[in-house]
């Protein structure tokens, strides 16, 4: 019986390596690219898991701070998802979506970086 990696077992479930209960986010990327990678050599670069792994990586990279990574990486998965499943897919919706969130991150932000320079008096 061929032995199997511990964290690849089986394709189906490389998409299901979740970061969420991870101790510090670089740990998390590091495991990230790891699935992202795997992903692509055994199911290739436009599989829906593939994708979601991607999609997983720039969440990370919007929690960290990492904004162009992060809408790069958004950009390419709503891309592709756009190609392969059409603009009404719930995976390209749900692409759309992330890409959204991360940008209104980014602008509250930068917002509330701006509004406590222009008004010091407001902070505790």
């Amino acid at each position: 019986m061929a032995r199997r990696s511990v964290l690849f077992p089986h394709p189906e479930v490389l998409g299901e390596v979740t970061l969420t209960s991870m101790a510090t986010l670089a740990s998390a990327y590091k495991l990230e690219v790891q699935v992202m990678q795997g992903c692509k050599t055994k199911l290739g670069a436009d599989h829906p898991n593939t994708l979601t792994s991607m999609a997983n990586l720039a969440s990370t990279f919007w929690n960290q701070g990492r904004w162009e990574e992060a809408e790069r990486l958004d950009v390419q998965v709503l891309e592709t998802r756009k190609t392969k499943f059409g603009i009404n897919h719930p995976d390209t919706l749900t692409s759309m979506h992330n890409l959204a969130c991360g940008f209104a991150w980014n602008l509250c932000l930068c917002w509330s970086q701006k509004t406590r320079d222009l008004f010091p008096s407001w902070q505790r």
